[in-house]
């Protein structure tokens, strides 16, 4: 039986996003190998959406971060921007909604941390990998690559 009281760290990508179910599935891919290295850590991995959800991504964010699936309490959830700029998105929009989820997790008793890291491009190294990596993409994956402000 698993200890709920257990901390766990959590990382939740969030996108643009999309109505295209390519573009969905290329997220959920991210997640899923970002989870497969981060196992060891026990750190749960979700994705979430700027726009075109169901939801707005303050709710998304309460929902993964409140949502136990049997493994306890998350203390600490690294929200990371999948943007290559730090665009309004990332500057405003973003953040303005992560306030919104920390309210309404706050109003919930939940008293762990949400940190916004910055955006995926501004990564050192970021951009060697994707120079490197721009050969091996096929016609097909490189024409989802989009820029939006």
């Amino acid at each position: 039986m698993r200890n709920h009281a257990v901390h766990h760290h959590a990382v939740l990508l969030v996108s643009h996003g999309s109505r295209e179910p390519r573009s969905q599935r290329a997220a959920a891919l991210l997640a899923d190998r970002l989870a497969l290295v981060l196992r060891w850590q026990r750190a749960r991995v979700g994705i979430a959406q700027l726009e075109c959800a169901a939801q707005p991504l303050h709710d998304q964010i309460s929902r993964f971060v409140s949502d136990r699936r049997g493994q306890g309490s998350i203390a600490h959830c690294q929200i990371l921007p999948l943007f290559l700029s730090a665009g309004v998105h990332a500057r405003q929009d973003l953040p303005a909604q992560v306030d919104l989820a920390r309210e309404q997790l706050a109003r919930s008793g939940w008293r762990g941390e949400l940190v916004v890291a910055p955006p995926l491009g501004l990564w050192p190294g970021w951009q060697e990998w994707l120079a490197t990596s721009w050969a091996s993409l096929s016609p097909v994956s490189y024409t989802h690559l989009r820029a939006h402000e």
